[in-house]
């Protein structure tokens, strides 16, 4: 075989890790998720980055890093949350792993290097990453922020009643992801779709495992009030710059981990009691959070993800059975945006 032989099946290979990137017309956060995955020490990978129906704004920053490993999707009608692009970005993965990033968080440079090597090393389907939450006040010297962890489990392992996952801590075996099935639709859950899917995938006796790593810094945008409405992006780029000395940033976010309420002794009882209560439907195959939403927080299905799009400036979710009326009145509104004729992304 000649070099230019062995060149060209060396780059045909599918790559170890493919990464879904879910994301709707906030280009100034995707960039800075985007730089993270390309700062990563381990480069064997392919970033799928899927748009629920973005404007060109988006095709643009993407188009813009010129790398070969990233692909753009646009899809074609606007899914409304998160679920839709992921489920497009599980069908076109090629990589043996999957690993998901929400587009307002970043990575650690050892993020994916860790989950790969601590999945392999413990013989798991799933491996869930420790994670960094900021929370941010509105003072006016914009440092009185505070963070929260998440990715803990019990002994090791997933708890469903203890474990929260975000999918930007997420990797597990491609064929793991496809054997669960895809993501419900927000609309269809009571609670966080996500969270639903990473349940069903422990429901079904696969070996999702905690690392004791913190490897993932989240900027959820549902605890940022209108944060679709504008395009500050003014916490990423404080923290960007820190990525540089991981240690030094992994210090400086436990350090201003909020700890626990102390509650009264009642409260604590109450909430022991709703957990083992919880753990025993889990076992029986309900997922908590999804019982959480609907019998603690008296939710209806979508009532959930309705709540999120208010908070973040968007409008309702979109209509599932439009009528010709409701048809008439989108298409009508896309031709003024100038959106009718917009090709979408190719694959």
């Amino acid at each position: 075989m000649t070099c230019s032989a062995e060149a060209a099946q060396t780059s045909e290979r599918p790559p170890a890790i493919s990464i879904v990137l879910a994301t709707y017309n906030r280009p100034a956060v995707l960039a800075f998720a985007i730089r993270s995955v390309r700062a990563q020490d381990f480069a064997d990978w392919e970033l799928i980055v899927v748009g629920d129906r973005c404007s060109e704004a988006t095709g643009l920053l993407v188009g813009s890093f010129s790398d070969k490993r990233i692909r753009y999707v646009n899809l074609a009608l606007n899914c409304g949350e998160q679920s839709g692009p992921d489920n497009v970005g599980i069908a076109r993965a090629q990589g043996k792993y999957i690993a998901f990033l929400n587009h307002d968080d970043c990575w650690f440079p050892d993020h994916l290097r860790a989950t790969m090597d601590w999945l392999e090393a413990t013989g798991a389907d799933a491996v869930i990453a420790r994670s960094a939450t900021i929370f941010r006040s509105e003072s006016q010297d914009g440092d009185d922020w505070h963070t929260a962890l998440t990715g803990a489990g019990r002994g090791g392992r997933y708890d469903p009643v203890d474990t929260n996952a975000p999918l930007s801590t997420v990797l597990l075996k491609a064929s793991v992801a496809r054997r669960a099935g895809p993501l419900r639709a927000a609309a269809d859950c009571f609670g966080t779709s996500s969270q639903e899917w990473i349940f069903r995938i422990w429901n079904r006796g696969f070996d999702i495992r905690t690392m004791p790593h913190l490897t993932a810094i989240l900027f959820p945008s549902g605890v940022r009030p209108n944060s679709y409405l504008g395009s500050d992006a003014s916490e990423h780029a404080a923290f960007e710059p820190q990525f540089e000395r991981p240690l030094q940033l992994r210090l400086a976010l436990l350090e201003r981990l909020r700890p626990p309420l102390r509650r009264p002794l009642w409260r604590r009882t109450a909430k022991s009691v709703a957990v083992t209560g919880l753990r025993a439907a889990a076992h029986l195959g309900w997922c908590p959070n999804e019982l959480i939403g609907r019998f603690f927080l008296r939710f209806r299905r979508g009532t959930f993800i309705g709540n999120l799009r208010r908070s973040r400036g968007l409008p309702a979710m979109p209509e599932r059975e439009p009528s010709a009326a409701s048809l008439c009145a989108r298409y009508v509104e896309e031709r003024a945006g100038g959106k009718s004729d917009s090709p979408a992304a190719q694959p």
